[in-house]
């Protein structure tokens, strides 16, 4: 294995655990100072949602930072498979396969958020406020297009990790 993949591989797993480290401070200190004008939609006018209603909302856009973070420590796993020299394995090709479907749930994840908090939110104003709003940007879709791109090469690398552990039976 090459020293620059070694080098390259334990700088990704510094990275991913000091990201896995800041990722709930994050949420927690996002839960802390979060308002209702934080939420990534506006409500409508004069109405100020219960707390709990509130909270709800800011438990379900947390969903993508729990499915982030799997996939983060499926990430730090990755990289110390790598950087210990363990490339083309059954091993490393399920984890990034897994970090493929794993950002795939983010990214769904994420399209979800807005619709069900703002259904969450609103449910509760006054006839003819409600919202039920649908956000889906480009950077969404190509970040799903990239996970599920990843999760392919997975697949693909697990046959190859399989059969290059079948040739060596032969040998």
């Amino acid at each position: 294995m090459s020293p620059r993949l070694t080098r390259l591989a334990r700088l990704m797993d510094l990275a991913t655990l000091a990201a896995l480290c800041a990722l709930p401070l994050a949420v927690l200190a996002g839960a802390w100072v979060a308002e209702p004008a934080d939420l990534p939609f506006p409500l409508p006018e004069g109405y100020v949602p219960a707390p709990a209603r509130l909270l709800t909302a800011l438990a379900v856009g947390a969903l993508p930072m729990v499915a982030l973070g799997l996939t983060l420590w499926r990430m730090h796993l990755l990289f110390r498979l790598l950087f210990s020299g363990n490339v083309l394995t059954h091993g490393a090709a399920l984890l990034i396969r897994r970090i493929g479907t794993g950002l795939m749930a983010v990214a769904l994840l994420r399209i979800a958020v807005i619709p069900a908090q703002s259904l969450i939110v609103t449910l509760a104003a006054p006839p003819g406020s409600r919202q039920l709003l649908l956000s889906v940007s480009s950077a969404d879709l190509g970040f799903l297009l990239a996970a599920g791109l990843m999760a392919v090469i997975g697949w693909v690398m697990e046959d190859a990790a399989r059969a290059t552990e079948e040739n060596r039976g032969f040998v």
